[in-house]
């Protein structure tokens, strides 16, 4: 059944893409029988949709959409290619249950909204205009905050856990700490405490009993959220609100829930959850590489703490070092080069992401000391660890190269937007490493070249990327054009790598949601000389600008940054006119 709805939808996507621009699709349905408008007050009028192409904030894009409940044929279109594109990297829904109730419903429930709206980008459907799309996804959006926060259940969490997956793919920002926040609080329910659990849904009877199978699905429903924990917070500069303990509670079985008992040396039939086994091992290092992260964040003139932290650098970075040659040999790449026939094409966009999310973790973590930004990991006696550092960078940001390379033209919609973090990871380690040096090198520019086209390219499935693209291309035209240092640029943003990735997002929005003053007199940074950022202390929760006024993005007459957060759906990018 999905199979074949996946073979329709392929199909009109070929037919899509073989005609003109003005086609549109042969399937689509009468308004009047499959969209419904919700009820409204009598003072609330409806607002018109923003035309086509205008900027604007989130809140007054927001605004101005009417909700309106999308047709049920798409939502369930919509909802298989889920499975196409996003369960390969992210299998943590049971196929045969989703699909099973595709058909047998009369209305669809909110999980299957939940995927209509992250789905939206692959989607060639000629009522996904702009305008539809706005006031589909809000409805969908909606409906989902207020069914988890007023009837809080295993289903609506699981529904919350998509549309956590939809939010992160358009920001790291404050709109989706929230979501993240309540899914993380809501996990903790999934355990098996004195004989409670989670209730299914509001239909569920009190007395539940549970299956082996619906153990198993809590189990994944939990590290789903986890890994959606991992990957957003380490964009920021908090602390997981999930604490260690909760963790460890699903820890011991955790292997069993994903690897369906397959032995470690028959790795023949690896399956995409077998391979995300693998990807948690990463987010377990990753969670303590954020927090060594922070540490160095908030490191000051103090021998006694920079000694602690090197030491808990060097105990994490040993681990990640060998975490690698704990792969089977179906997964594992020997000296990075990459061998397209040794990966199973079922499992080839799992593996990518494995492998992306690894380099970027080897480099978020040494370049800490690569391009230190404290003095005391500046002076002479840090110089060999420094040299190290910088040797393993480099070398994961040419292992990422030849990924991109390999991936470009295969399996780029079917990656999540964790791999385009950790291209960004690579391509800002290039520029921070440039702007201090100040060393022309044609061959790191073609990297950050590649880099930004394939984000690019991405950018059509996941905002995020887009919006990664979007900043790396400023801050590339800055260092071609010889931007001075200093306070206030984007260089100074990507070249310290203690200012965390959702700040510069959100720093570059058309809506801001960090605001502050920084007082007078107060030291921010300075520079020792040429090479190095020497900063005593940052408060990365202050704006990096002095003045509100350089990052408001509507003076700007380049337009370079105004991306609201909507989905945006594959017909409307396949339609809307070329840009230089």
């Amino acid at each position: 059944m999905l199979e074949d709805k996946i073979e329709k939808l392929e199909s009109e996507l070929r037919a899509i893409r073989s005609t003109p621009r003005t086609s549109t699709s042969t399937d689509q349905a009468p308004p009047q029988d499959t969209i419904e408008v919700e009820t409204k007050s009598p003072n609330d009028q409806p607002i018109p949709s923003m035309p086509v192409g205008e900027a604007s904030p989130t809140f007054e894009r927001t605004r101005r959409v009417t909700e309106r409940r999308p047709p049920t044929d798409l939502v369930v279109s919509l909802a298989s290619l889920y499975f196409r594109h996003i369960h390969p990297w992210f299998p943590f829904l049971d196929v045969q249950r989703v699909c099973a109730d595709m058909g047998s419903m009369d209305e669809p429930a909110l999980l299957y909204y939940a995927l209509f709206g992250v789905t939206l980008p692959y989607s060639f459907d000629s009522r996904l205009d702009q305008a539809s799309s706005d006031s589909f996804w809000k409805y969908s959006k909606r409906s989902i905050f207020v069914d988890v926060l007023e009837e809080p259940s295993y289903s609506s969490l699981e529904v919350l856990t998509v549309l956590v997956l939809d939010l992160s793919g358009m920001t790291h920002g404050p709109q989706v700490w929230g979501p993240l926040a309540v899914a993380t609080k809501l996990a903790v329910q999934l355990k098996n405490t004195d004989g409670l659990v989670f209730r299914t849904s509001t239909e569920a009877e009190r007395s539940e009993s549970l299956s082996k199978s619906d153990g198993i699905f809590r189990q994944r429903l939990f590290w789903a959220i986890y890994a959606l924990d991992c990957t957003i917070c380490i964009t920021t500069n908090h602390h997981s609100t999930l604490g260690d303990d909760h963790v460890h509670h699903f820890l011991p079985s955790r292997q069993q829930v994903w690897r369906e008992n397959l032995s470690e040396v028959d790795d023949a039939l690896l399956t995409p959850a077998s391979v995300f086994s693998y990807q948690l091992e990463l987010f377990d290092l990753s969670r303590r590489i954020h927090r060594v992260g922070m540490g160095y964040s908030t490191l000051y003139s103090s021998q006694e703490l920079e000694s602690t932290w090197l030491s808990e650098f060097g105990t994490i970075a040993a681990e990640l070092n060998s975490w690698m040659e704990t792969l089977p040999s179906r997964l594992f790449w020997h000296n990075h080069n990459i061998v397209e026939d040794r990966v199973p094409g079922a499992i080839r966009p799992a593996t990518f992401m494995l492998y992306g999310y690894y380099y970027a973790l080897d480099i978020y973590l040494n370049g800490f000391l690569a391009i230190p930004c404290h003095f005391t990991f500046q002076s002479d006696s840090h110089l060999e660890i420094r040299r190290q550092c910088l040797d393993r960078c480099l070398t994961s940001v040419q292992a990422l190269a030849q990924i991109v390379t390999t991936v470009a033209d295969q399996t780029v919609d079917k990656l999540g937007w964790p791999f385009a973090w950790s291209v960004w990871v690579g391509a800002r380690f290039l520029i921070a490493q440039r702007y201090f040096t100040g060393e022309s090198d044609p061959e790191t520019m073609a990297k950050v070249s590649l880099f930004t086209t394939f984000l690019s390219t991405m950018g059509r499935f996941w905002q995020i990327s887009a919006s990664y693209a979007k900043i790396l291309r400023r801050a590339t035209s800055d260092l071609v054009a010889g931007t001075e240092q200093g306070q206030g640029t984007i260089l100074q943003l990507m070249a310290d790598l203690r200012i965390p990735t959702s700040h510069i997002e959100d720093q570059f929005r058309p809506d801001s949601m960090l605001h502050g003053v920084i007082s007078p007199g107060q030291s921010v940074s300075t520079y020792d000389n040429a090479s190095y950022m020497g900063v005593e202390r940052l408060d990365t929760l202050l704006p990096v600008f002095a003045d509100d006024a350089c990052f408001d993005m509507s003076q700007d007459p380049d337009n370079w940054f105004r991306m609201p957060l909507f989905a945006s759906s594959a017909y409307q990018q396949f339609n809307a006119p070329e840009q230089e």
